[in-house]
């Protein structure tokens, strides 16, 4: 198995997103299930080729196949994969990476390795996406799979890396930031909305961005926070779990920007700064949590 990053050719503006090319070859005699790749030491979208898809699926135990079930509110438990790699075979992706320093940046895949002889036993295909019902079953030619589940009980796993050199250049938001934050002072990453830098500083977090300022306490948001918030699809609210007399009173007396009116609360990213302040002031913290299977990830306002 063999990675291959391919660097930008021009230098990269410290914190925004930056694609890198990435080549996964099979120079091994077995089928490779891909799994992800990433970065490390840098904020990053990772890339991903197997998913745990909206739906239910069950195991028709009779007929020896696979069926996805799209109208069960609930998120898979079995995952579905979109790249077998042949022997011999290679494919690509893109790394969304956000660099914030010159210097080496190492990059890793994993996966597993199936060997030929047997491999027919743990491939479950679709030719179809489409529709509430999607059977997986065997004997379909890899070659017109759409998707797979692979039975990888038992399968070796693989994973590779590279290095790379990344030439990265601060702009002017991030030199303000770093000279707001102070001696040692070091960019954790930048928000996109609202427009805004994290900074780790001797005093702990600190916010610059939209001509204010936030430190913020220990325990008021972790970097896991900063990090759902910059990873928001663009264009999509922030979904934050909150108790409804807490919920009414940030929107009231605190000007938090808050839609709907149940347990969880739609927030526009440009109000994430009201959010802060509110919690900072009232002793409270925010964390990124799991709110279900179903609505995925968002952030939830806990009691001191």
């Amino acid at each position: 198995m063999h990675v291959t990053p391919e660097a930008p050719q021009e230098p990269a503006l410290a914190g925004f997103p930056n694609l890198l090319t990435l080549r996964v070859e099979n120079r091994s005699e077995d089928l490779l299930l891909l799994d992800r790749a990433w970065a490390d030491g840098t904020h990053h979208l990772p890339v991903e080729w197997l998913e745990r898809p909206l739906g239910a699926v069950s195991y028709e135990a009779g007929r020896d196949r696979y069926v996805l079930h799209r109208g069960v509110p609930t998120r898979s438990q079995v995952e579905v994969a979109r790249q077998l790699l042949e022997p011999g075979a290679a494919c690509e992706g893109l790394l969304r990476v956000f660099p914030l320093r010159s210097g080496p940046l190492r990059v890793r895949a994993r996966g597993w390795r199936l060997p030929l002889a047997g491999a027919e036993g743990r491939v479950y295909a679709s030719r179809d996406w489409a529709g509430r019902r999607v059977v997986f079953a065997r004997g379909v030619p890899r070659a017109e799979a759409a998707w797979m589940i692979v039975r990888r009980a038992g399968a070796p796993p693989w994973d590779s890396e590279a290095r790379l050199a990344l030439d990265v250049r601060l702009g002017p938001g991030a030199r303000s930031a770093l000279e707001a934050g102070g001696e040692g002072a070091r960019l954790l990453l930048r928000l996109p909305r609202p427009a805004a830098w994290a900074v780790e500083t001797s005093a702990g977090l600190l916010l610059c961005g939209e001509g204010r300022r936030l430190r913020l306490g220990p325990s008021t948001a972790d970097l896991a926070v900063l990090r759902h918030v910059a990873e928001q699809p663009p264009g999509e609210p922030l979904r934050v779990l909150l108790p409804e007399p807490l919920a009414r009173g940030l929107a009231s007396n605190d000007g938090v920007p808050f839609r709907g009116d149940s347990a969880q609360r739609l927030l526009p990213p440009e109000g994430f700064w009201a959010l802060l302040e509110a919690v900072e002031a009232r002793g409270l913290r925010v964390r990124a949590r799991l709110h279900s299977p179903a609505a995925g990830w968002g952030l939830t306002v806990e009691g001191p």
